[in-house]
């Protein structure tokens, strides 16, 4: 009889991981996406994971947000992505972003979470640590902190012989999002757009993002915490009846 109680361990652990494990909530970018990512060859579309984490990247038009867009080469500005949603107990958000020149140390790039209950959270995207060029050339920033920024995706680059990247962030939101709805992200770049025969981009001070994938990471569902109760009830229920 002895024999059973591992399976019981089993199940038991089963159920602790189901509650520990986080809900993945997809965000299309198609409402807000201004550009079609000429820059990379062949990359990921529709629903595919990276990193570990599910995006759901638009497969026709536009499926990229690029800061650069409707701006002047060599002039400071600032843009921003508005991307409008309706995720309830959010705890964090991975986000595939990547840069158009970059300056290490630059902190031109921020997002901002805004939720019901007063719930607002803003954060500066460094490059060198949180992002970086999308580009893997010895002339571009290419290092990210490899811990809360990871690469996800290579593939070949159009602009010229090159491998292109992809890069995703992890953010952690402050606890008073798993009790609200997450309702807004704001992507804002205060850079400096460039290009390959100006001098801002010679002189490295050009600097623009772009946005591929957003996934928001929630608080498991109710049924994980009832699948964790039944689980325990069973074990006790079963170690009773066998002492």
């Amino acid at each position: 009889m002895s024999a059973i109680r591992p399976c019981w361990s089993i199940i038991l652990l089963l159920a602790v991981r189901a509650v520990a494990k986080a809900d993945f909530v997809t965000v299309s970018l198609a409402s807000a996406a201004n550009q079609v990512p000429f820059w990379m060859v062949d990359p990921p579309i529709g629903l595919t994971t990276l990193g570990g984490v599910p995006f759901d990247i638009p497969t026709s038009g536009n499926s990229a947000w690029d800061a650069s867009v409707g701006t002047t080469i060599g002039v400071q500005s600032t843009t921003a992505m508005v991307l409008p949603m309706n995720v309830h107990g959010a705890t964090a958000v991975d986000t595939l972003i990547n840069l158009g020149w970059g300056v290490v140390g630059s902190d031109k790039l921020a997002a901002t979470f805004i939720g019901t209950g007063g719930a607002n959270y803003s954060v500066n995207l460094i490059t060198g640590t949180d992002v970086r060029n999308w580009l893997n050339t010895p002339f571009c920033c290419n290092t990210i902190n490899g811990t809360t920024a990871i690469e996800v995706w290579q593939g070949m680059g159009s602009q010229i012989p090159s491998t292109a990247r992809l890069d995703k962030q992890r953010i952690t939101l402050p606890p008073i999002f798993a009790t609200e709805t997450l309702t807004q992200f704001i992507l804002i770049d205060n850079g400096v757009s460039g290009d390959s025969t100006n001098t801002i981009y010679d002189n490295s001070e050009a600097q623009r993002s772009f946005i591929y994938g957003l996934t928001v990471e929630t608080v498991p569902e109710p049924h994980a915490f009832v699948l964790l109760g039944v689980a325990a009830a069973v074990v006790f229920g079963a170690k009773r009846r066998h002492s």
